[in-house]
């Protein structure tokens, strides 16, 4: 008489699950097959509209190209593609590649772009400065954060980003290395 119990691999039945469940989770997480892409690698940054956000802005400009990812970082007041700010904002976040935002001082513009974002299942690079004592919300608390530090230098009145080229570069690499639209969008020339 056979045993009513058949012999069950354990350790493979487990292997597969995880396997669908990390298929499941890249393939929720992706942005949908038929997203319109900039024909160029590009990428929306969202922070707040004050000067010390637009100088790390250019900084992180900078650290893109000297890193040669070259891609088309997009702001809002620079980059008009309509009248109205919020199809602007809209239209510029469907369009790009991945998002960048700052979410240092939780301003509500910033969380509702980045909402946008998150929401049209963009990749996004949430930056915080370290020294912000604004806790962050409870619905972001979970996803990895780039934190930063500004110092100004008193002599110069230059500012320094500490910890963010580094981050930058790890995730801007890891980026165009998971996602084959970033990989084969054209290379942003950004000496134009």
């Amino acid at each position: 008489m056979k045993p009513f119990i058949e012999y069950v691999d354990i350790e493979a039945i487990i292997k597969n699950s995880l396997e669908l469940i990390k298929k499941f989770i890249n393939y929720s997480l992706r942005v949908p097959a038929d997203s319109e892409f900039y024909n160029y690698r590009s990428c929306f940054m969202a922070y707040p509209y004050k000067t010390e956000f637009h100088l790390l802005f250019d900084e992180i400009e900078e650290i893109i190209n000297e890193m040669g990812f070259d891609i088309k970082l997009l702001r809002n007041d620079l980059d008009f593609t309509d009248t109205n700010i919020l199809n602007n904002i809209k239209k510029h976040i469907e369009k790009v590649h991945f998002g960048i935002a700052d979410i240092t001082g939780n301003n509500p513009n910033v969380l509702w772009e980045l909402g946008l974002m998150m929401g049209l299942k963009k990749p996004v690079i949430i930056l915080k400065n370290a020294n912000d004592n604004v806790p962050t919300p409870f619905d972001l608390s979970t996803e990895y954060h780039l934190k930063y530090k500004a110092e100004k230098n008193d002599s110069s009145g230059y500012v320094d980003y500490l910890f963010l080229r580094k981050g930058i570069k790890e995730y801007c690499t890891k980026l165009i290395n998971d996602y084959q639209e970033l990989q084969n969008a054209t290379r942003w020339d950004h000496s134009k």
